[in-house]
């Protein structure tokens, strides 16, 4: 996340190391990604020095501009309805409606094309249907279910079993001044889901798993996405006599289902 002297990303100074009992107070950290057996640290500078003087276990170091990790795009406002969603990073007094969102190196951008999707899909919806609640698994930046509040719902949970994903949903939570629910675990162990809104970016794999669960089809609404039109026909199989398809958008190759419970 940004923070200290820094205003923006520029280049990101990646170290993969051992998993293991980590404190770092260093003004160029920008965040620890916790994976199964090992850490990926972000800086915004070299730290080799550092590395090597905590004798942690390298597996390998990249430096690579920031434009590179988000898939070559620069990160810019962009609109939806009559909301902004604008990088921490850009001076946000220039809009009314906005969000603010600083992406840090998690997903959650806006820019993705599923993320793009769901919620150019979800504000048509809100604008002709009242909803009260919403769930956003795997909810990465935090940046739908801080558009959602936007648009009215206030009942909110958002999940992620990633660390920094928890670390920045939360920031900017504050930084929106949103009032919702963030929690760090397994979207498995907060079954069932009984809200208007279920948002499902997820991997491909992971929704198979969600649709066989117990207390998954028990929503109103499910925006789906995460999977390509190669997965489409294996998707549509196992969520048939479930929901009904009102909506399906696709966007480079990646499709978004937007489902009404049966």
């Amino acid at each position: 996340m940004l923070k200290n002297q820094y205003k923006y990303y520029d280049y990101l100074h990646i170290y993969n190391i051992d998993k293991c009992p980590i404190n770092i107070n260093d003004s160029d950290l920008i965040g620890i990604w916790e994976e199964e057996d090992t850490l990926l640290i972000f800086f915004h500078k070299n730290k080799d020095q550092l590395i090597k003087e905590k004798n942690f276990k390298l597996h390998f170091y990249s430096k690579i501009k920031y434009s590179d990790w988000e898939s070559g795009k620069f990160i810019t406002p962009f609109k939806i309805g009559e909301f902004h969603i604008v990088p921490v990073w850009y001076d946000s007094h220039n809009y009314n409606s906005k969000i603010v969102i600083d992406p840090s190196v998690v997903f959650g951008t806006g820019f993705h094309p599923t993320t793009r999707m769901i919620l150019d899909s979800f504000h048509r919806l809100i604008s002709n249907e009242k909803l009260n609640s919403s769930i956003d698994l795997g909810c990465g930046t935090g940046i739908l279910s801080i558009f959602a509040y936007k648009t009215g719902i206030k009942n909110i949970t958002a999940i992620d079993n990633n660390n920094l994903s928890f670390e920045v949903a939360v920031k900017n939570r504050e930084l929106n001044n949103v009032k919702m629910d963030i929690f760090k675990g397994d979207i498995f162990d907060f079954l069932p889901y009984r809200k208007d809104v279920v948002f499902a970016n997820l991997y491909y794999h992971l929704l198979h798993d969600l649709f066989e669960s117990r207390g998954f089809w028990e929503s109103k609404y499910y925006f789906l996405s995460g999977f390509i039109e190669t997965m489409e026909d294996e998707i549509i199989t196992r969520i048939k006599g479930r929901a009904e398809i009102i909506e399906r958008k696709v966007s480079e190759n990646w499709v978004m289902l937007l489902l009404k419970r049966n």
